[in-house]
């Protein structure tokens, strides 16, 4: 705290003797100058009582800034309880510029009734496009609840007309990001992306997206060569571009003992928590429009890992997009019971949950037919008469799940608040 000091002025015992003075003052005579003392002692007096009303002003100041320091209310801080693996970690940074090779990862225009447009770069060329036609009704779904999102952000009524995509903001998370299907059009309507893939040759195209994409859309795409898991660690991949996965592999010891270390016999990929990622990262997770996860098999381990950031009391998620396959989840060493614990857990953070089931031919991977003797709700809505949207109840989870594994489907399940 600031403090004054005060300081006395007493009257000069020797007056000075200006040129006109005749004569010395004689010694025991009364000084010449008598008349000034009464005003000097008058002036130290007024000091006096300034500073002492300034130190006052000062301590109430101090005061009311500490009362009203006390009644703001202030942001919790988040605890994503990690551990010394992730706590060691070098900070987890979004990739930076890349080595292009345009001749490989040819520029590929989205198909042309998705709005808005945006390039990805694919070794795959323009065949890409057909692949992500297949997901025409999730680009709907999710443009439909961003723009409904933001208007209710905006303080506009869900039916207003007066929020387009152009007013879409905020963060979304793509687990699974392959090519960058959904990490480019969910940068395209006005979303910060971060996005995770494991593939080497899908992680370059990827960056290849960035330099095909404008300005304005390439720097809202974050990318990280990480995995998601239930835990930190370095593992290998299986799988092909579209179907990677995390290889579960004892990891190697480095000299200090750590699992993750610069072991040349370490494997290459990274994998962490969602929980890790978000202390390294300092994103304010309160509020997220949209998340996607697709990480073959190993969805209920990233949702595990993120129990304490993404899906905690503190964070409130507009809508996710996630493609679940019971039979796969042991990639993950997970049991058929512990993944249906946590699709139940993880649908108590949304308002509604649903299950995309696929008009398509016998033999599908996820037909109509899987609502059979399983769902309650028989009159789901029809989306472009493809898919079929039914809602799932809490007590549906266990006969739907064991159902899909049974049969070795895998669908996309859509959640919304």
């Amino acid at each position: 705290m600031l403090r004054s000091r005060q300081h006395s002025i007493p009257p000069d015992p020797t007056p000075a003797m200006d040129d006109s003075s005749p004569k010395k003052q004689k010694a025991g005579s009364r000084p010449r100058n008598i008349s000034n003392v009464p005003i000097i002692c008058a002036a130290a007096a007024v000091i006096t009582i300034l500073l002492s009303s300034s130190k006052m002003m000062l301590k109430q100041s101090s005061f009311s800034s500490s009362s009203t320091n006390n009644l703001r209310p202030t942001k919790p801080k988040m605890d994503y309880h990690i551990d010394n693996k992730c706590f060691n970690l070098p900070t987890i940074k979004p990739a930076g510029t890349s080595f292009l090779n345009t001749p490989k990862f040819k520029k590929v225009l989205s198909p042309d009734n998705v709005s808005p447009s945006y390039y990805i770069g694919s070794v795959y060329g323009d065949r890409v496009r057909r692949h992500m036609s297949t997901d025409l009704v999730h680009f709907k779904l999710i443009k439909e609840h961003l723009i409904s999102w933001s208007k209710l952000k905006n303080g506009n009524g869900a039916s207003s007309s007066k929020t387009s995509e152009a007013t879409i903001s905020g963060v979304a998370f793509d687990l699974g990001a392959n090519q960058g299907f959904f990490t480019y059009y969910l940068a395209a309507l006005g979303l910060d992306v971060h996005a995770f893939e494991i593939n080497a040759e899908n992680f370059q195209s990827l960056q290849h997206g960035q330099h095909y994409n404008g300005k304005s859309v390439a720097e809202r795409v974050n990318l990280y060569p990480v995995g998601v898991d239930n835990k930190v660690h370095r593992f290998d991949m299986s799988g092909g571009s579209y179907e990677g996965y995390i290889k579960q592999k004892a990891d190697s010891k480095n000299s200090n003992g750590d699992d993750v270390g610069s072991d040349e016999k370490a494997a290459s990929i990274l994998a962490v928590t969602f929980d890790c990622f978000a202390h390294h990262s300092k994103i304010d997770l309160s509020t997220i429009p949209f998340v996607k996860i697709d990480v073959e098999g190993f969805e209920i381990a990233a949702l595990m890992g993120a129990s304490n950031s993404l899906f905690s009391k503190n964070t409130k998620i507009g809508a996710m997009l996630m493609e679940v396959g019971p039979d796969r989840w042991n990639r993950a060493s997970i049991d058929l019971e512990t993944g249906i614990q946590e699709m139940a857990k993880v649908s108590t953070h949304f308002k509604q949950t649903y299950i995309l089931l696929r008009k398509e031919e016998k033999g599908g991977t996820c037909p109509v037919s899987i609502a059979e003797g399983v769902l309650a709700d028989d009159k789901p809505e029809v989306i472009e008469d493809k898919v079929h949207k039914h809602k799932v109840a809490m007590n549906e989870w266990k006969g739907l799940l064991t159902k899909m594994n049974d049969n070795h489907w895998d669908c996309n399940f859509w959640y919304t608040n």
